[in-house]
């Protein structure tokens, strides 16, 4: 038997002795609670905060105190970041919600600007946190407001885009040369709610909501909006459950890749390119309204509303690496909101009580193990479409797939991203492709399929970075 011959057979044997899945021990760091940020008695009426966003030019962290539906608040704190202190509040309008600035060609801070829900309009201010415009946005389906949710300023400075939550997929276009809504700029995703979107690559990236027309359920999914054309990437859909799950927030990583967070999500979040292209899921204990990242981009939180959880994830290896109870710090808060990382430290609004949580002596990254590649040439297939799946790497390269991504430890000692049930689909020296059809029955609609590499080089193994598919 040839040495080639010998190896392929051990990589068949190898594949043939994957064992079930073991759980992976979470490890704890060191960041803790430092102290809170008290809100109450600011602005007319409750000062419980929703969205918030760092202005590194002044180093200040400001803080959109929407109140509650009974007694909606309108301001937003000015806080201090070298103190955590409140200095003042700005008047806006009625449930202040998401924050974005917008900034000149020479990086120079221009405006701030916050989503006013209840009253259905932007408000915009200038550095020196003095409101120069409060423009109202369009009720198309008379509703009383179109509920401006998510905002983001575009990349060249010129507009702030607002995502809805009335139905209509409407993205509003705020002109910030004229203080007025552009109706030639705006953007739309019909028929669906934006969450907290992110502009890049001439592109309006945002997560987005679909009800059934029975409202017994829904899908959630990334839309790429631009002048040009609307795409759509389901990611979760649910109908009759009980649940209903919705995009929430998208941040952009200092790479250009982007992540995705929902509300009943499969508690996890997915992983985008940055032109908009599926790449893979993390496991996270939050199901994510908001999401933070550092400055660095290795380090991402994720606030879990309605579990009063955060969820640190490392993003150099894809892994949950702590959780923390909010509920269990200071004086026991709950519903985190949003959150943001400045000056060495993480900020959380408390949505449930009036404070925002600070913590620091925060978690650093650890470093990918992973080595090779698996490129698939269609990460969101439809049905009937077909797909190349190819992975490179050094000596016996394998591609594997599983319906699930836990953690599974093979009986040569070695852990793979996926399981518990690997199937492979063939193997080759240095590198393997295949070509996959995606069955054409409908049903299919929603389900997730993992794959990742496996490489024998020098007596060791070693895995690719897993993807995912996830069929629409």
């Amino acid at each position: 038997m040839s040495g080639r011959d010998s190896r392929l057979k051990r990589m068949k044997h190898f594949l043939s002795a994957i064992v079930a899945s073991c759980a992976l021990v979470v490890p704890t760091f060191g960041q803790q609670f430092a102290h809170d940020i008290s809100l109450s008695g600011l602005g007319n009426g409750d000062a419980k905060p929703f969205g918030l966003a760092y202005e590194p030019t002044s180093n200040q962290l400001y803080v959109a105190l929407s109140g509650s539906f009974g007694t909606p608040n309108d301001v937003v704190a000015v806080i201090d970041v070298a103190t955590d202190t409140v200095k003042q509040v700005i008047p806006v309008g009625l449930y202040p919600e998401d924050i974005a600035f917008v900034y000149d060609a020479s990086g120079n801070f221009r405006y701030g600007a916050v989503t006013n829900s209840t009253s259905g309009s932007v408000t915009l201010w200038d550095d020196q946190d003095q409101v120069v415009a409060t423009v109202a946005l369009p009720d198309p389906w008379m509703m009383g407001s179109c509920y401006p949710f998510g905002i983001t300023a575009s990349e060249d400075g010129q507009f702030f885009y607002i995502t809805t939550q009335d139905g209509t997929g409407e993205i509003y276009a705020v002109n910030v040369n004229t203080l007025s809504v552009d109706t030639t700029a705006g953007l739309a995703a019909p028929f669906r709610s934006g969450g907290r979107p992110v502009h890049a690559n001439g592109t309006l990236f945002a997560p987005m909501t679909t009800y059934t027309a029975t409202w017994t359920g829904s899908e959630a999914g990334l839309g790429a909006c631009s002048s040009v054309a609307t795409n759509y990437t389901m990611l979760h859909v649910e109908d009759g459950t009980s649940t209903y799950p919705s995009g929430q927030d998208l941040v952009q990583l200092p790479d250009g890749r982007m992540v995705w967070g929902g509300l009943f999500a499969d508690n996890r979040l997915y992983i985008f390119s940055a032109d908009g292209a599926l790449e893979q899921t993390v496991s996270c204990s939050a199901g994510a309204h908001g999401l933070g990242v550092n400055a660095t981009g290795d380090i991402l939180v994720a606030c879990g509303l309605y579990g009063n959880l955060l969820s640190f994830i490392d993003l150099n290896t894809m892994k949950e690496i702590s959780t923390v109870s909010v509920s269990n710090v200071g004086l026991g808060y709950s519903m985190p909101n949003d959150a943001v990382f400045a000056g060495g430290k993480l900020y959380v609004t408390s949505q449930g009580t009036e404070e925002v949580m600070v913590f620091d002596n925060l978690p650093t990254a650890g470093q990918s193990n992973h080595t090779g590649s698996l490129v698939i040439s269609n990460p969101s297939p439809s049905a009937g479409e077909f797909l190349d799946v190819s992975v490179n790497g050094q000596g016996i390269t394998a591609l594997v797939s599983a319906d699930a991504a836990w953690p599974t430890m093979t009986s040569y000692g070695f852990l793979m991203d996926i399981g518990p049930n690997l199937r492979i689909h063939g193997h080759g020296i240095n590198a393997f492709q295949k070509t996959f059809r995606v069955p054409l029955s409908g049903s299919v609609a929603g389900t997730h399929h993992w794959m990742q590499g496996a490489q024998l080089n020098a007596g060791a193994w070693t895995t690719t970075e897993p993807r995912v598919l996830v069929l629409q």
